[in-house]
């Protein structure tokens, strides 16, 4: 599976929002409410806390990212099927065309390169380096029953 086929179907089961962050109500020394345009970058608009999904799930955060992968094609596999166990924890399948998809970080490929942990012993023994490159699809998002106006509905 490609980036841009993972995302795209993600997107076709739910209403898709892009616009980030909570607005924050700023309020004059007369007590009027007024847009400054902050924003509270850890809720969506609606109101509830972004999620931190990776390909192995779900990440609390402090949490390592769990499941790596060599291929990426895997890594967005897994990272599609993690948004649908999360979307089952909101509701059904069948409600999923009533729910609303927030993107904070639009989900992206990341890669590490890591070394063997016997290097130096390979070294001393005249034998090749073995780097491994290993990534994971990291996103943050939320699904919720919340419009942006954080009522419940379509």
């Amino acid at each position: 599976m490609k980036a841009s086929e993972a995302i795209l179907e993600v997107e076709s089961r739910f209403v898709v929002h892009h616009e980030v962050g909570e607005a924050i109500a700023s309020y004059g020394d007369d007590g009027s409410e007024h847009d400054t345009g902050a924003r509270n970058m850890s809720r969506a608009p609606c109101g509830e806390p972004y999620v931190t999904l990776c390909s192995g799930g779900v990440k609390k955060q402090g949490e390592s990212n769990g499941v790596m992968f060599s291929d990426e094609a895997r890594a967005w596999r897994w990272w599609y099927y993690a948004v649908l166990d999360y979307a089952e924890t909101i509701a059904p399948e069948n409600d999923w065309p009533n729910l609303h998809l927030y993107w904070r970080d639009k989900p992206a490929y990341e890669t590490d390169e890591y070394v063997s942990l016997n290097q130096a012993q390979q070294l001393q023994r005249g034998e090749p380096l073995h780097n491994v490159r290993l990534g994971y699809v990291y996103s943050r998002l939320l699904i919720s029953k919340l419009r942006p106006d954080g009522t419940e509905g379509p």
